[in-house]
């Protein structure tokens, strides 16, 4: 009699269980059919961020023979900005609207969610460098050129003073340049905080509330002159240029500053580490899933 209530047993324990079994194999089945576009979806992404090449482009900015243009930078910023960021926000809205009831296939899609927050914040702080880096290019780009134009200028004045004709033009020229010898004296005091191991906000409210002004003067100072001569007057025209100059140098220099702080708290080399997180916690999800469906 024994036997067979035992017996009776474990049949009904079998049938739960196979039951059971048949219950979490439908469930993989219809996750797996509503995960499909998103598996594809993810799967793109990953090719197009592999595509991006970054370690080719960490080996360029790494080289002290540094030849980066800007210019270089449009290709990956622009499949960012197009491709990858607007797919990345589908396939987090995508994820939205998935419910798994089971608790052991819940897990396994909490590592799947994992993986797309990590490369949704890679990607955010990949563009944010890349955006910064170039903008950084182009502004060292114009502070070189403008640092030529001064030298453009400078030796188109230093021709004028050498030509200078009569007393009184000579008298007025002298007047311009003592003016000039005093504001640059002026300058290079006020700028030497630039150099110093003030804070990026101490430095960035200096050039607006002490250079800049300070310039403004300079310009004020010069055109309130009194001139007749048509050596003095070109001399004062070409300073004035050169003025207009060092404010457009020091409202880049600004940005300069920014920049290179923001570049200096997300180096790229603290970003692609994010990128292998993501492809590990990939691979668990895969072996995860695959581990499920087989019943271990």
């Amino acid at each position: 009699m024994r036997s067979k209530i035992n017996a009776f047993l474990l049949a009904a324990v079998c049938i739960m269980l196979f039951g059971c079994n048949n219950d979490l194999a439908g469930e993989i089945e219809s996750y797996e059919q509503e995960m499909e576009d998103i598996h594809e979806l993810d799967s793109t992404i990953q090719t197009q961020i592999d595509s991006l090449d970054l370690e080719a482009l960490q080996e360029s900015i790494n080289d002290m023979d540094n030849t980066l243009e800007a210019e270089d930078l449009d290709p990956r910023i622009e499949q960012l900005e197009n491709e990858i960021l607007p797919e990345i926000e589908d396939l987090e809205s995508s994820l939205s609207d998935v419910k798994v009831d089971n608790e052991e296939l819940n897990q396994v899609f909490g590592t799947f969610k994992e993986n797309v927050d990590v490369k949704i914040d890679f990607t955010e702080a990949l563009h944010e460098y890349l955006t910064t880096y170039q903008n950084s290019l182009v502004s060292s780009a114009q502070l070189v050129e403008l640092s030529q134009s001064f030298m453009s200028n400078q030796e188109e004045r230093n021709e004028v003073i050498e030509n200078a004709a009569g007393d009184q033009e000579q008298e007025e020229i002298d007047h311009i340049i003592d003016q000039v010898n005093e504001n640059t004296t002026e300058l290079e005091q006020q700028s030497q905080i630039l150099q110093s191991d003030a804070s990026l906000e101490e430095k960035r409210d200096h050039i607006d509330e002490v250079l800049l002004p300070l310039i403004d003067e300079h310009i004020n100072t010069l055109n309130e002159m009194f001139l007749e001569s048509q050596g003095s007057v070109r001399v004062r025209s070409i300073t004035l240029d050169m003025y207009y100059g060092f404010k457009q140098y020091y409202e880049e220099r600004k940005q300069t500053i920014l920049y290179n702080n923001v570049l200096q708290e997300t180096q790229l080399q603290n970003i692609l580490p994010m990128k292998e997180t993501y492809e590990k916690l990939n691979q668990e999800y895969d072996d995860s899933l695959e581990n499920l469906k087989s019943g271990g």
